[in-house]
């Protein structure tokens, strides 16, 4: 492989900056709960939880180590955190090596085959987690206060 180009190198270093970024919410958040969460418009809208709705929650939860509420509050939050982890991993070794693992470009052609599957999955897991919040009392994630979610969970 040859080595990083200059740009090649300021990509890396942007995504090691994201994924700081992206990791430091729930671990601030962690170490000072009373630091407000982010907002949701679709849940400030229909009182549902979105697909994201408990993420950060949910991550914090996990870097406690407390999987099983981590689970609970949103599953998708797991595997996101070792996606970050590994690209910010991945990234900080290519730049301390100077040289690519691989091809980035040849990696990613096939993984934009998945796209409808992989949209596909999300919508059917925001409906396993909408049906979750209307079926099981999640005051962290659903608003009864909000006449959309108040109607779908007396039809649940």
């Amino acid at each position: 492989m040859p080595p990083l180009t200059p740009r090649q190198r300021l990509l890396r270093l942007g995504v090691i900056a994201v994924s700081a970024l992206l990791l430091a919410l729930p671990i601030l958040k962690s170490l000072n709960p009373s630091l407000p969460a982010l907002p949701c418009g679709f849940k400030a809208l229909t009182g549902l939880p979105c697909l994201f709705c408990g993420g950060t929650r949910s991550a914090c939860a996990a870097l406690r180590g407390d999987f099983a509420y981590s689970l609970y509050l949103n599953a998708l939050s797991i595997p996101l955190l070792a996606f970050i982890l590994l690209l910010a991993l991945a990234s900080t070794l290519e730049i301390a090596r100077g040289r690519p693992f691989t091809h980035w470009h040849s990696l990613s052609r096939p993984i934009f085959k998945f796209w409808p599957a992989l949209v596909f999955f999300l919508l059917v897991w925001w409906a396993v987690h909408l049906v979750s919040a209307l079926r099981t009392p999640k005051p962290e994630l659903l608003n009864p206060d909000n006449p959309i979610a108040s109607r779908l969970r007396c039809l649940i």
